[in-house]
């Protein structure tokens, strides 16, 4: 009997190099950074990964944006909000042994969401708790579907993350299956919104639109709400 392959950390170079061109398209003057990471590991230890990139996405962020206020680093709310410094909107993902970050001025973006997954993570069968009736339709007919269901879920993590931001983090769990996400992979780019009879949460609801992006062995999409 032969162990089962342990799945290859991708490059945090190239990871990089493909965050800093989403960050480019999306506009918002964002800026992010990775990190190498282990997948899982405690709370504190992803915490300590998250403030650790996100210390390295700001200090760049301030060289770019000499605007932003100095100092101030990423912390957590008791209920384990993230809580980003005066002036600046951010997102922070965990995900095929990395860790990104990316940041904003908040007086160019309202809300931003990142999420990094490794590639084909997503069983198509299991995709069917978390996809619409459409998407699932998509994923079946697609040449790799475990790597379109993972790009799918990726956007709509990404997705939460900027409406959960735009609420302050106050916005309750959302189930995946109201959020149609319709994607351009040939653009790299997407858009999601949620079921209008569910949307009248309040303006964190509205439609959100994003890139999408999938350098060897990862998937990275980034939405913005933009002000």
């Amino acid at each position: 009997m032969t162990a089962a392959a342990v799945p290859s950390r991708p490059a945090p170079v190239a990871v990089l190099a493909t965050l800093d061109a989403l960050c480019t398209g999306g506009g918002c003057g964002l800026v992010g950074a990775v990190a190498c990471s282990s997948d899982g590991g405690t709370r504190v230890q992803r915490r300590q990964a998250s403030a650790a990139v996100a210390a390295t996405a700001l200090a760049r962020a301030r060289l770019v944006h000499p605007h932003l206020p100095p100092g101030g680093g990423l912390d957590h709310a008791d209920d384990g909000r993230p809580l980003w410094p005066p002036g600046v909107v951010g997102s922070v993902s965990h995900g095929a042994g990395l860790t990104a970050a990316v940041v904003a001025p908040a007086d160019r973006a309202a809300a931003v969401g990142l999420d990094l997954e490794r590639a084909s993570a997503l069983d198509p069968d299991d995709a069917a708790v978390v996809l619409t009736a459409r998407e699932r339709a998509l994923v079946r007919a697609a040449a790799d579907p475990a790597a379109l269901a993972t790009v799918l879920w990726s956007a709509k993590e990404a997705a939460f993350k900027a409406w959960s931001g735009s609420a302050g983090g106050a916005l309750a769990a959302l189930d995946p299956q109201l959020v149609e996400v319709d994607l351009d992979l040939a653009s790299g780019r997407f858009a999601a919104v949620v079921d209008p009879a569910h949307a009248r949460r309040g303006p964190a609801l509205r439609r959100v639109e994003g890139e999408l992006a999938a350098p060897a062995g990862a998937v990275l999409t980034l939405a913005v709400l933009h002000r």
